[in-house]
């Protein structure tokens, strides 16, 4: 009987030794993997910083043309309304001019200054700046 509890402690033996072998390796193994995927975590992680560094790049290049676009455009703005003011003018002196034109017309048929006020839209002083006017030409 001794005998067989000897093989049977030895067999004992030899199955817990092949269990520490086992669990030995798989720690080794579960050691290479979590070294493994701690590099990849840290290239991971080195990858998404450098897109969010190139991501505030980005986002500062586009706030300083957009305040360059800003400026450009209030620039812009200014001088539509400057070419604005011009064009009215320009439509106020033509017609100014045409009234004037039409003023003289009815003064040479002998219109008086109230006629020119109601018929060109000429303020009292124009009307009789233009009678005035005619009359030095006339004279003359």
């Amino acid at each position: 009987m001794h005998d067989t509890e000897g093989v049977r402690n030895k067999r004992n033996n030899n199955v817990n030794d092949w269990m520490i072998y086992l669990l030995v390796g798989l720690m080794l193994i579960q050691a290479v993997a979590l070294i493994y995927l701690r590099g990849q975590l840290e290239n991971i992680e080195r990858s998404g910083k450098q897109m969010v560094d190139a991501l505030h790049k980005e986002i500062a290049a586009l706030l300083c043309a957009n305040t360059g676009l800003g400026d450009r455009f209030r620039l812009l703005e200014r001088h539509v309304r400057g070419l604005d003011e011009r064009q009215e003018q320009l439509e106020w002196s033509e017609t100014s001019g045409q009234a004037i034109k039409h003023a003289v017309d009815l003064v040479k048929k002998g219109a008086n200054a109230d006629d020119l006020v109601t018929s060109c839209g000429l303020s009292r002083g124009e009307a009789e700046l233009v009678m005035l006017i005619q009359q030095v030409e006339r004279a003359g």
